[in-house]
């Protein structure tokens, strides 16, 4: 890998880390019902199962508490809520402002679709995935259209952590979204609430891994990835091979 621009350091500010992972993919809208929609609801869940499989989070070591220790991903489960279609252009603001995808994982919460706290020993992680031609009207990463985010919400005292990934319009769909995917879950798993976790400073403002590896995308087994930064290696990564699979199927 070529060497980000310059040399960082990432520290860890004592918030948590998702150590032991169970992944879902949300996705949101009837457009996932049409031909086109489930064929792609297919294929990048398959990709994310490979992309897990492939060994991507293994340098992501360095940053477990404790260090050294692999980041596990239990399961990744795919989720469809065709009952209702995301507001365009959607909004996620943090803390009490506007979420239309926060109050989607609350409404699936309710529902008893999704139970966040189902296995003590283990977090989940609800990553929902946006139909085609839909922007944020919040998003702080690419002007008003940015390509994802994560961020976190208290439920009875306890944290429920999601993101959102914006399909785009663009013919390399699904690029687009493993890229972005990728980028999400290495940064909701070593800082799953923004700031507190590892991140490092530069120039004005804090960037997590990926953000220091902008641009730089890679391929493992088969699918396209955003890298991310190793202190170890002082260079962006895509990980190792992994030894165990994670389990790839519905919720």
């Amino acid at each position: 890998m070529d060497n980000a621009e310059k040399e960082l350091r990432f520290e860890y500010h004592g918030g948590p880390v998702l150590s032991r992972l169970r992944f879902y993919l949300v996705y949101w809208g009837s457009h996932w019902k049409t031909n086109e929609g489930k064929q792609l609801v297919s294929r990048v869940t398959e990709s994310a199962g490979n992309m897990v499989d492939g060994g991507y989070l293994s340098q992501l070591a360095q940053y477990n508490r404790p260090p050294g220790q692999p980041f596990e991903v239990m399961s990744v489960a795919a989720v469809l809520d065709d009952g209702s279609d995301p507001p365009n252009p959607f909004a996620d603001s943090e803390g009490k402002g506007r979420s239309d995808v926060r109050d989607e994982i609350k409404s699936l919460i309710d529902r008893k679709v999704l139970d966040p706290h189902s296995d003590p020993n283990s977090d989940a992680l609800y990553m929902v995935i946006m139909p085609r031609g839909l922007t944020c009207s919040t998003a702080d990463d690419d002007g008003e259209t940015g390509a994802g985010q994560h961020f976190y919400f208290d439920l009875n005292g306890r944290n429920v952590y999601y993101g959102w990934v914006r399909s785009g319009s663009s013919e390399r769909v699904l690029e687009r979204i493993t890229t972005t995917l990728s980028e999400e879950l290495v940064e909701a798993i070593t800082d799953p609430i923004p700031g507190t976790g590892w991140v490092a400073s530069e120039a004005t403002e804090d960037v997590e891994v990926c953000d220091a590896c902008e641009g730089v995308n890679a391929r493992v087994n088969g699918v396209l990835v955003k890298t991310y930064y190793s202190n170890e290696d002082r260079d962006c990564v895509t990980g190792k091979l992994a030894a165990l699979p994670a389990k790839v199927g519905g919720a």
